[in-house]
């Protein structure tokens, strides 16, 4: 027999099978006390969810996850939250919680879109149901369960086949596509698929951030008002020697720009039950990292390793803390906040203070001892029982006008943040000290000295610390400031 009659013969075959095939299928769904298949609205379950314990999905390769309501989550949302409990090598990992409240709402309250009919068993395998896909198990208060086995799906995804069981619907039922998908999704179709942060300014305690070489910048709120920050509810309290009240515009329009990672694929847990190794993932030497402490206590902390591709710089690795899971997001959302440095998002002052607060600031320079004193004198209280006062500016003894008092204690505090301190060298005798004293003895003074490094900047020593540089220009400036309060004029509003 030749190569050619034997492919022509096996061809045959195979047409045969299959032609015998859809004949014995149409004949079973003939026999069926349906019909060959009816459109129904038969509900296949019908169930409270306060009477559900749990749902379990059990897949055919043997992953299982459990589907139960989060109390403690719940009653912080006011309303229904559901978690879920993974099996095996997938235990403890996050989800996502819409696709689990979907399934929990399916599984609870299930319709037929078409019955197939009175099946027997050994044709189950015409439909899935030998070996069905998913197992999903509902387990109620009284401690019955009711089982719903999926199938295959039916031709052109129109559906899934399924049973239950149930003495009064033995029969086999085609459900929607949509619900069959949520039925037999992997372990991994039920986890998180993104990472979202923070997003409003309010909500967060606490944000640090750093990429490549630069240092570690962190933020905090703090919700009292004091003498030297009466503007702002954030602090910078690293890199910095002493804590820096921040720009909360500018700290806001950050938060409010942080990327979702959206996760692309999940590196972990490994399929063979390894340990995953960081440093296989240049995740043990980060290149990003920020962590953000909500404050209702949410933590969400991660670092960004390699590019997950030699090809392409398009995707990294990711690495969540929380979960210590490793993902796999888009490099340009991992990198959003490199972009902001400890400039830009600190006060662009050096030092803030409202001179409400202020009794005194002397100023030294060129030999000179100039000081500004507030004397003030009590007038009683306000409507809330706040104190109330009037106030006396001199300049060295000498009382001024009270506005043109006010522009020199602007100039004195208008002395911008030029750029970081990096070491420079600098002259030893200063080109001015500062030492702001509030009214408020419980607070400590403020002493400001700035450094000439050169004809444009100085280095600025904030109580004992050199964090930053200034300009030469606003330290002059407020020099001439005095001399024209001196003089009988009044010095330019410093922005």
């Amino acid at each position: 027999m030749t190569k050619k009659l034997k492919s022509i013969l096996i061809s045959l075959c195979v047409c045969v099978l299959a032609v015998a095939a859809y004949f014995i299928t149409e004949k079973i769904l003939e026999n069926s006390s349906s019909g060959p298949g009816t459109s129904t609205t038969v509900k296949l379950t019908n169930l409270s969810s306060e009477n559900i314990v749990s749902i379990k999905v059990e897949l055919s390769d043997g992953e299982y996850y459990y589907i139960t309501e989060d109390a403690k989550a719940t009653a912080a949302a006011g309303s229904t939250v559901y978690k879920v409990t993974f099996s095996g090598i997938y235990k403890g990992l996050d989800y996502d919680k819409t696709t689990a409240k979907r399934l929990y709402s399916y599984a609870s309250a299930l319709s037929a879109q078409r019955d197939m009919g009175d099946v027997e068993e050994e044709d189950y395998d015409l439909f899935g149901l030998d070996t069905p896909q998913s197992v999903v198990t509902i387990t109620l208060v009284d401690g019955s369960t009711e089982t719903i086995y999926v199938g295959s799906t039916a031709a052109g995804r129109s559906g899934y086949y399924c049973r239950i069981d149930d003495e009064e619907l033995d029969n086999v039922y085609l459900i929607s596509t949509s619900v069959g998908d949520s039925f037999t999704k992997k372990s991994n179709d039920m986890r998180a698929t993104a990472v979202t942060p923070e997003s409003s300014l309010d909500k967060i305690q606490e944000i640090t951030w750093q990429f490549n070489d630069g240092a570690l910048i962190s933020v905090v709120k703090d919700f009292e008002s004091t003498v030297f920050n009466p503007f702002v509810n954030y602090y910078v309290v690293s890199p910095w020697s002493m804590a820096y009240p921040v720009n909360a515009d500018i700290l806001g329009a950050l938060v409010e720009g942080l990327p979702t990672l959206t996760i692309g694929e999940f590196i972990t847990p490994k399929l063979d039950g390894t340990e995953a190794e960081l440093a296989d993932y240049g995740l043990d030497d980060p290149w990003g990292y920020y962590k953000i402490v909500s404050t209702d206590g949410t933590v969400q902390e991660v670092s960004f390793g390699d590019f997950s591709s030699e090809d392409s710089k398009a995707n990294c690795y990711m690495y969540d803390h929380v979960h210590e899971q490793i993902y796999v997001v888009s490099y340009a959302n991992a990198a959003f906040l490199a972009k902001y440095d400890e400039i830009v998002t600190t006060t662009p002052y050096i030092i803030t203070a409202s001179l409400d607060n202020i009794e005194s600031v002397v100023a030294e320079y060129d030999g000179k001892v100039v000081d500004f004193v507030q004397e003030r004198y009590s007038t009683g209280v306000d409507d809330k029982g706040n104190p109330t006062y009037s106030s006396v500016c001199k300049l060295e003894g000498i009382e001024y006008d009270r506005y043109v008092m006010g522009l020199l204690y602007r100039n004195a505090i208008a002395m911008r943040i030029q750029n970081v301190y990096k070491g420079y060298e600098y002259e030893d005798e200063p080109l001015l000290t500062l030492t702001f004293t509030p009214y408020d003895r419980d607070v400590a003074a403020r002493k400001l000295v700035f450094y000439k490094i050169n004809e444009n900047l100085c280095a600025v020593e904030v109580d004992g610390n050199i964090d930053f540089m200034a300009s030469v220009k606003d330290v002059n400036d407020y020099l001439k400031a005095i001399q024209m309060v001196k003089n009988g004029e009044t010095p330019p509003y410093k922005y």
